[in-house]
């Protein structure tokens, strides 16, 4: 087999264990600011009302945080799958294409809210976000041109026939 279509394949199995990676990451920074940012306005809730909007706030920070760990396990999976030489259809690409746009703007808040919480911290973050982007973006290409020395070896192939 083609070396090229070897690496190809290689790092679209490690660009899809990283998605998974970073979306366990991703539910525990969700879960964080949700903490975070929770803290204040329990303060200014009143107290027969705290427990049903705090219940209706962890259940809506639960669904989102499942909904996003099952895209990217999805993507991951699929990633993976290919990667090894299975088959996979386009719909993993298209939810990676949806989550990098999510994690671009994602990114750019927090370089918005640069230094809200310290320095090193935003630093972390940033860290984080664009290692996920470069993973995100590293999976697509992978894809790609996975699919199209897989498509020209065929056609070799098919040709020597």
């Amino acid at each position: 087999m083609d070396q090229k279509l070897l690496k190809s394949r290689n790092d679209l199995v490690v660009s899809g264990m990283g998605v998974i990676i970073f979306g366990i990451w991703s539910v525990i920074k969700t879960i964080m600011y949700a903490v975070l940012q929770m803290r204040p306005a329990w303060d200014s809730i009143e107290s027969e009302l705290r427990l049903p909007v705090v219940l209706i706030a962890i259940l809506f920070v639960v669904i989102i945080c499942s909904v996003s760990l099952l895209i990217r396990i999805t993507i991951g999976r699929s990633a993976i799958r290919e990667g090894k030489g299975g088959k996979s259809g386009k719909l993993y690409i298209a939810l990676a294409w949806i989550v990098l746009t999510f994690d671009v703007i994602g990114a750019l808040l927090d370089l918005l809210s640069f230094g809200g919480s310290g320095i090193l911290d935003s630093l972390a973050v940033l860290a984080v976000d664009f290692t996920m982007i470069a993973t995100l973006v590293n999976l697509l290409v992978s894809a790609g041109r996975s699919r199209k020395l897989t498509r020209s070896l065929k056609a070799g192939d098919a040709s020597c026939r």
